[in-house]
Order: structure tokens, then sequence, then C-alpha cells
């Protein structure tokens, strides 16, 4: 039958139209779930009957007592949420008008944007006005020189150089062979505490710091050899432990001011290498002086430095992602991100649990509950090099206006000579009436001649990032592209498969929704014998 239409009323003026476990307001957008299963004989009462939006309310519903896996809500833990809130309510904390702050946890993966946070640049931070809590983490973070600086570590270290892998195992007999499913082979051996010492924590912080505090060795790198084919000597390489720094970034999305009075925090300054998740600490509460946030302003609160597994392919990135440009020249992106098993993570130095804050807003006082630092409101914001991908090139097929990725136009390394060669009689180019060439990393594309149909057609193009050539090939058989790209000056030479594929996605993304940028204007000359191309968007050199 379910629940009757007094005891869903009874609810909704005990939780003020609130979600008892994430506190938001959701006035209609709410629903009444039994806290003891309906399937077990759970009742149709007000005492069994909790208020919860549909994002709780579909993760309640997965707790089974029988296998209870993950951190799925209990009954018990459900009937503590409700109680708990509705004496908040009933105690007259809350207004029962939405105070439209929302927040969420950024997670760095870089510590160069570290830096920046910490020493108060927020110029390229995703969000607009921040301001900064200045708490134990930012002191510590402060306080230590690689993440002030910005120098710490994001690679991994290369070991010593052999001849062969006999030579390898001659040194190394304890080595393992590990086999993939593809046949190939890598072989593993334990690390030593002189390595550790000597080799990796002289260059790399988090190996000094977990050295120093007396991690085990096995967590603090991996060692591995592999044999590369492709070079006249073999290596070992040192795995490295990976640290992200998490932020939680409170957001007035209202059309008043809040005032930010305390946060309500559990605090963990051990060094001990504490889990993301664990449960237990000192409680206390952290005076911020009535912070004011105005309309649009966001407050960002250090939480703690997570240690994420050596090889770092632990999340899968959802679609949705925004890149942008930084002054250093690098890409950064920010997406939303699912970590398996992020509440086992370690963490290092000081941890602020923030459960809390207390804020006036509508003329009241309000007790705003925070979510954990888990999956469900995580932000990864990277940032990295782009270069060695070379300029692409997308078509746009008969009836369609979709542009389609075909792959890299020159796919040799900097400075290499190469020709790519567009043919009708090639299935992907059958139906193709436009094509795109794109440079979209920090390097310059030099086109030395195009020739369609066996006729030089233009000389001499340039592309720089972000710019590109549109051609109409609708009544052509044969395009062939001859040129090569260089990186720009002091620019890290990185080709990255998981890089490549990131922009891809994004400048597929962008173009179908003709988003794209940055064209440069060029001599109407340029283009007097490329049929059906755009003017505008290259130059010549």
């Amino acid at each position: 039958m379910g629940f009757s239409s007094q005891v869903k009323e009874k609810t909704y003026i005990a939780s003020a139209r609130r979600c008892c476990v994430c506190k938001k307001f959701k006035g209609r957008n709410i629903e009444v779930h039994h806290i003891e299963p309906k399937a077990d004989g759970g009742p149709d009462t007000f005492e069994n009957a909790i208020p919860l939006c549909f994002d709780c309310h579909a993760e309640a519903g997965h707790y089974n007592p029988k296998h209870p896996k993950g951190a799925s809500y209990s009954p018990k833990e459900l009937r503590a949420h409700r109680d708990a809130w509705y004496k908040v309510v009933a105690d007259g904390k809350v207004h029962s008008e939405n105070t439209q702050a929302t927040h969420y946890y950024y997670l760095t993966n870089s510590f160069d944007i570290v830096s920046e946070i910490i020493n108060g640049d927020f110029s390229e931070f995703p969000l607009d006005n921040v301001k900064l809590v200045e708490n134990d983490l930012h002191r510590f973070l402060k306080s230590t020189k690689e993440f002030k600086n910005g120098i710490a570590r994001e690679s991994d270290i290369a070991g010593d150089i052999y001849k062969s892998v006999e030579d390898y195992k001659n040194k190394h007999k304890d080595a393992k062979e590990i086999k993939s499913r593809w046949g190939s082979s890598h072989w593993e051996r334990n690390i030593t505490q002189e390595e550790i010492k000597n080799k990796l924590a002289p260059i790399d912080f988090i190996s000094h710091y977990m050295h120093e505090y007396g991690a085990d060795l096995s967590d603090i790198a991996e060692v591995q050899f592999n044999e590369h084919e492709c070079v006249d000597s073999c290596y070992e390489t040192y795995y490295l432990r990976r640290a992200k720094v998490a932020f939680l970034a409170l957001v007035n999305n209202g059309d008043e001011t809040i005032v930010c009075d305390s946060i309500n925090e559990v605090y963990i300054d051990d060094n001990k290498f504490v889990e993301v998740g664990t449960i237990g600490g000192d409680e206390r509460s952290f005076n911020l002086n009535k912070i004011p946030l105005s309309p649009g302003e966001c407050l960002l609160i250090p939480t703690c430095v997570v240690l994420t597994p050596f090889e770092d392919y632990s999340y899968q990135p959802e679609k949705q992602l925004t890149l942008d440009r930084v002054k250093s020249g690098e890409t950064q992106d920010t997406r939303k991100i699912c970590i398996d098993k992020l509440a086992e993570y370690p963490t290092i130095g000081p941890f602020h649990k923030i459960a809390s804050m207390n804020i006036e807003a509508n003329n009241s006082n309000t007790e705003l509950e925070f979510r954990p630092l888990l999956t469900n409101n995580l932000l990864l914001i990277s940032r990295y090099w782009e270069c060695g991908s070379c300029p692409h090139l997308l078509i746009r097929n008969k009836g369609s206006d979709e542009w389609l990725y075909i792959g890299e136009l020159f796919s040799s390394e900097p400075n290499e000579k190469h020709k790519y060669v567009i043919d009708r009689n090639d299935a992907k180019f059958k139906d193709a009436v436009s094509i795109k060439i794109i440079e979209l990393e920090n390097e310059i594309t030099y086109i030395d001649r195009i020739c369609i149909d066996g006729c030089v057609t233009n000389k001499n193009l340039m592309l720089n990032i972000d710019e590109e050539i549109e051609i109409n090939v609708e009544a052509i058989s044969i395009v062939e592209i001859y040129g090569s790209y260089i990186l720009f000056k002091d620019i890290e030479y990185k080709k990255s498969e998981k890089i490549k594929y990131q922009k891809v996605y994004h400048l597929l993304m962008d173009t179908n929704e003709k988003h794209l940028t940055n064209k440069v204007s060029a001599p109407s000359e340029a283009w007097r014998f490329l049929p059906g191309a755009s003017p505008g968007r290259v130059r010549d050199r």
C-alpha cells in the first residue's frame, strides 16, 4: 500500500523538505523511503520513514544485509541521519528556504596546480572568485618546498641500463618474470632500502616522506624491468606513488551573501598514512572569522594529500570534461571521476575530514553538512604537456554535419618529413565531402605542399596551436599532404596515447558544437588554388 499522505506530510514538515542524508532542500523532488525495507516486513509508519532526495534514495536502496558490500546506507545509519536532522529542524537551526550553496571536492593531478593555489594564484583554477582557507594542511603545503615550488616529481624514474635480459637476470636472480595475456614479459623484483634512500628519496619528495615516516618499502615504489625492441638497451623503471591534494570547494549559487562562521571537522595529524575512509579522530570546530561569500564566490578548503597507486589507472574518467590552455603552455582538464576504492587510499600530512559548516544565510543560522571525500562529488584537475601527437585529420561525410576523427596526419616524431594520402577508393574516405586538419598541441605544423589530383595547389603553410585548414574534397579523387611538425621552444617532447585520446574526444565535441576559436587571418592569395578552402584559418610562412 505504501505510506499514507498523512505520514508523508508529517515527514516533509519534520525535514523541512530537505533530504535527511545530504541535507539539500529538494522541494517536490523528494521521496519517502522505508528504513526497514517493506519487502522484509517494514511498516508504513512515520517511525519507519525517512525523506530522501532521488540520488540518496537510489543509494539507500542498494543496501543488502546479507551481502553488505561497499558503503551503502544501513537502516541503523539512515535512522541516525533522520533523527539528527529532525532535531536540527525542530531546534530552528535551518531555514526553510534553500541556501543554494553547493560543494565539490577537487583533486589535483599536478603539483604546479597545488603550488599556485597555496600561493594564492587562482587564475587557472576552474572556479572564479576564490577565497582560500588557511588551515593546518595549507601550512603543511606552504612549508614544504616541493609543493610550494611545484617541483615534486610527477613521472617515474629510469633505473640502470642493461645490455640484455640475460645480463639483467644474472645481476638480479630474485627477479620474477610476469607474462601478460598478449605473451609479452616483464620482470619484477623487491626494491631495497638502499635504492629508496640513495636513488629515489633525494629526487622524489613522496618517496622521501614515506621513507622518513617508516612506510613499507613495497608501498613506496615498485621496480620493473622491460625489454625494449626499439632501443639498443634495456632498463629498469621505478614506479612511484603519486600524491594528489584534495580541496573542498563551497560555491554560493544563490542571490544573497552567506557568511561562513566555522567548520566542524574530524582532524587527523599523525603522519602515519591513515586511509581516506578512516573512522574516528579528534573532533573540533575551526573558526573562519565570519568569511562573507558573495553570490558566485567560492570558498576553497585544503582537505588532505592522497597517495594513489603506482600506475594511477584506478579511476575511470567520465565523458564530460573541460579543457583550457594555461599560461605555462600546458593543457589543463577538469572532469568528473569515480575512483575505485578511494576510501582505502593512504594520506600524508594533516587530514581535515570536514563534516559541516555553520553559516548565516537568509537571516538565520544554518549548519550546512558536507558529503565525505568519496566518489559521488569528485572532480579531477589534470595538467600536462601535449606534444608529439602532431596534427589531426577529421572528415565530414555527405549528408551529415558531424565531423569524424580519422587519426594523426604526421605520425612520425618532430622534424621528420611525412606524406599523407587521402584516396577516394579508401572506404573511410568514400563519402567524404570535407576534410579538416587541426593542430592541437604546443607545436607548429609545416605543410610543405598539398597536391590535389596530381596538381600542387598550395605551398608553405603553417599551423600553430588550435589553428586549422578545411578543404572541400567532394569532387576530388586523391589529396596528398606533405609536411612535418616541430615543438615550440623549451617544450619537452612527450608522446602519450592517453593524452591524445583525451584531446581528440574534446576536439570532436568542440568541432561538432562549432566552438573552435583562435582562427588566424591569412592573405587571401594563400588559398587561390585550394578549392572549397576556408580563408582565415591558416598562415603562410
